[in-house]
């Protein structure tokens, strides 16, 4: 029966050790593909297999269309790889929370002074319009 540590790629390696060894080939990936560096992330490599998550289907896409070169370039740097598996990276947006921000008392009573001193009208009604905002926001909660 194999043991775990067969099945881990390099589990005689450090997770330190391991670290170290992704970020070189996360550098030499971002340094060999410029323009979409920014973009990707490595994830994997087992000595063989690269595996790159991309921002985008985009740079995905570009990506794989220089896979060839990119592997000659990796051999020349002393990276092994056999063959790059590009993914896209799914990333959950959470929905913005809209902002009730509610003035205070004395805002309020100084956007009231400043509504009527204001002579120019469309000015006056803008102010206006934001003091019933800000009241009916303040009844409501």
């Amino acid at each position: 029966m194999p043991k775990i540590k067969d099945w881990l790629p390099n589990s005689d390696m450090s997770v330190f050790k391991q670290a170290e060894r992704m970020l070189a080939i996360h550098r030499r990936v971002a340094s060999l593909l410029p323009a979409q560096g920014n973009g990707l992330q490595v994830v994997r490599w087992d000595g063989s297999v690269l595996v790159i998550f991309a921002e985008n289907a985009a740079i995905a896409t570009r990506v794989r269309q220089q896979v060839p070169s990119l592997l000659k370039k990796l051999a020349g740097a002393g990276f092994g790889a056999t063959d790059i598996r590009i993914k896209v990276s799914v990333v959950e947006e959470k929905p913005m929370q809209p902002k009730h921000a509610q003035m205070s008392d004395a805002a309020l009573a100084s956007l009231a002074e400043l509504a009527d001193a204001v002579k120019a009208p469309e000015v006056r009604d803008k102010l206006d319009a934001l003091l019933q905002r800000q009241l009916k926001q303040r009844s409501a909660s």
